[in-house]
C-alpha cells in the first residue's frame, strides 16, 4: 500500500522537493493513517509537514478529538495548528446548512494556516471509498458527465466563507487509490488508535445513507462494484477531458468586455455550450451546490429576453442585451435609495453617494465656433467630463438617481425622450441604470455622467460663461 501511495505522490506531481504540506487532519482513522504515512515519506522525498485541526463544536467529544490530534502530532514531531468556531452560530446567521457552515469555517481556517505557514498544499484524507461515494451521489442527484469524474488527485478550491470568495487552495489527496479496509489495516499493523465521530453513524446525512446502506447492498449485488464504479470514472474523466478543452476554447471567443455573447453561445452544440455555462459559474461565483437543473436553467435563460434572468446557488445570471452576465450573490447591487444632493461651484472635490465631482467655471467671451464644437463633442466624448452654457442653468444644481418617468433631451437631439429609452438605445444594462448619477438643473437633467449632456445647456455662440463639470466616479467611501 505504501508503494502504491508514493507513486501516486509522485506520478501526480502531488508533493515535491522542498514542498511544505498542510494535512487537515479530523482524527478519525483516514486523516490519522494520511498523518502517519506522509510523517514516513517526509525526509525520503525532501518536503515540510505540518497538521491543522478545525473544532466546529458540534458535538459534545470535540474537545477530546481536538486533544487527540495534538497529542498524535506531537508524538510524530510534527507542529500542530487549531482553531475552534461555533458552525451552529454559523450555519444560522447565513442561511446555512450545518454541513456547509462547517465546511466553509473549515477551509477559511485551512486557507489562513496554509498561508502563514506557506504551503504549497493542504493534503486530505480522501481515498477511494469517498470517490465511489461521490460518484454514486452526483448521479442520484442529477449530474451530467463532469460528476462521473470523481475526485481528483489534485484540485484548487475556491472559498466560500464570508469575504473570501476570491481565495483558493491547492488540494492534494494521495490516499484516493486507497480502499477504506487498507486504511484500517494499516492503522491496525502498526497499533495507532484513531477518534471514531458518531455523527458518521447517523442517517440523516445523505452521504451516510449512501455508505452504511446503499453501497454494502451494491456490493451484495457484485463485490466488484467499487471497482467498477472507479473504472467508469476513470472512462468518463478521458471523455470529459476532451470536451473541456474544447469548451474552455470556445469561451474564449464567447468572452466581451462585460460577460458572454449569448449569440455565440447559444449556436454551440449542447455538450459544449453546457460545459461553457459550468465554467462561467466556476469564474464569476462558485460550482458548489451545482447541479445538472442548474446549468439547464441557463441554456434557457440565453434564449430569453434582455433583462430575463435566473438565481442558482451562489449566484445571478442575466441577460443584458446580447450579453450573458453571471455575478455572485455578493456583487448584485442593491437599489440605491432617493437623494437630491447639491453641487457647489467650489474648484474643489465634491464627495457624494453618487460619485465625486468637481465644478469650476471658465469665463471666455471670445469663444470661437472651432472652440465651442470643441467643448461640445470632442471633449464631451469623454463621457465623464461636460462643458455647459452656465447661464442656461438654474443652480444649485444637484445630483440624484433616476426617478419613474424621468424625460431628457440629448444634445443635438430634437425631442425630448424617455431617459429608459435613451439607456435602452445605449443598450444599457438595466442592473446599473438605477447607479448612474444624473446632474439635475432646476427639474430637467441636464448631464449623464458617462454619456451626454442636455441639448438645451450645449454651448452657442452667444455662450459666455462655461461650467466645467468632471465625474471623478464613485469611491468606495462612498
Amino acid at each position: 500500500m505504501l508503494d502504491r501511495i508514493e507513486r501516486a505522490i509522485l506520478n501526480n506531481r502531488l508533493i515535491e522537493e522542498g514542498d511544505t504540506v498542510l494535512v487537515a487532519f479530523s482524527g478519525g482513522a483516514d486523516s490519522t493513517a494520511l498523518l502517519s504515512i506522509l510523517n514516513s515519506f517526509k525526509q525520503k522525498l525532501g518536503f515540510n509537514l505540518y497538521a491543522a485541526h478545525y473544532n466546529h463544536s458540534i458535538r459534545l467529544d470535540a474537545d477530546e478529538d481536538e486533544a487527540f490530534c495534538r497529542r498524535f502530532s506531537e508524538s510524530l514531531g510534527i507542529s500542530f495548528f487549531s482553531e475552534r468556531g461555533d458552525a451552529v452560530a454559523y450555519a444560522s446567521a447565513n442561511g446555512l446548512s450545518l454541513e456547509t457552515a462547517a465546511r466553509e469555517l473549515r477551509f477559511d481556517f485551512l486557507y489562513r494556516t496554509s498561508e502563514t505557514l506557506g504551503a504549497s498544499s493542504v493534503a486530505t484524507a480522501h481515498h477511494a471509498n469517498d470517490d465511489a461515494e461521490s460518484v454514486l451521489m452526483h448521479m442520484i442527484r442529477g449530474s451530467g458527465l463532469a460528476g462521473l469524474t470523481g475526485i481528483k488527485y489534485k484540485s484548487v478550491r475556491r472559498l466560500n466563507a464570508k469575504n473570501r470568495d476570491d481565495k483558493s487552495i491547492t488540494l492534494i489527496r494521495p490516499l484516493l487509490e486507497i480502499k477504506k479496509e487498507e486504511i484500517l489495516e494499516y492503522l491496525d499493523s502498526i497499533g495507532q488508535e484513531f477518534c471514531e465521530d458518531s455523527t458518521n453513524f447517523e442517517l440523516d446525512a445523505a452521504r451516510n445513507v449512501m455508505r452504511l446502506k446503499i453501497i454494502p447492498m451494491i456490493e451484495e449485488l457484485n463485490p466488484a462494484a467499487i471497482d467498477n464504479i472507479l473504472r467508469l470514472k476513470s472512462i468518463a474523466a478521458e471523455d470529459e477531458a476532451y470536451l473541456e478543452n474544447a469548451a474552455k476554447e470556445a469561451l474564449i471567443d464567447a468572452r466581451t468586455q462585460t460577460g458572454f455573447n449569448r449569440v455565440f453561445l447559444n449556436s454551440l452544440p449542447a455538450p459544449i455550450l453546457k460545459r461553457c455555462l459550468r465554467l462561467i459559474i466556476d469564474e464569476k461565483a462558485s460550482l458548489v451546490d451545482i447541479e445538472s437543473k442548474h446549468i439547464e436553467s441557463l441554456v434557457s435563460l440565453i434564449k430569453m429576453r434582455s433583462g430575463a434572468s435566473v438565481d442558482i446557488p451562489r449566484a445571478r445570471a442575466r441577460n443584458a442585451f446580447d450579453t450573458l452576465i453571471v455575478e455572485p450573490r455578493s456583487e448584485i447591487k442593491e437599489t440605491h435609495v432617493e437623494c437630491s444632493i447639491p453641487l457647489e461651484i467650489t474648484g474643489e472635490t465634491i464627495s457624494t453617494s453618487a460619485g465625486d465631482f468637481r465644478l469650476c467655471v471658465i469665463e471666455d467671451p471670445a469663444m470661437e465656433k472651432n472652440e465651442k464644437k470643441v467643448y461640445n463633442y470632442d471633449v464631451c466624448a469623454s463621457g465623464n467630463v461636460a462643458f455647459m452654457d452656465l447661464d442656461r442653468l438654474t443652480l444649485p444644481l444637484k445630483v440624484r438617481f433616476r426617478r419613474s418617468g424621468d424625460r431628457f433631451r440629448p444634445i443635438n437631439c430634437v425631442w425630448r425622450m424617455r431617459l429608459k429609452d435613451y439607456f435602452i438605445s445605449k443598450k444599457t444594462d438595466v442592473c446599473i441604470r438605477d447607479a448612474i448619477p444624473l446632474v439635475i438643473s432646476g427639474e430637467e437633467i441636464v448631464f449623464i455622467p458617462g454619456f451626454v449632456i442636455a441639448d438645451g445647456v450645449k454651448l452657442t455662440d452667444k455662450t459666455k460663461r462655461i461650467l466645467k463639470i468632471e465625474y471623478l466616479e464613485k469611491t468606495k467611501e462612498n
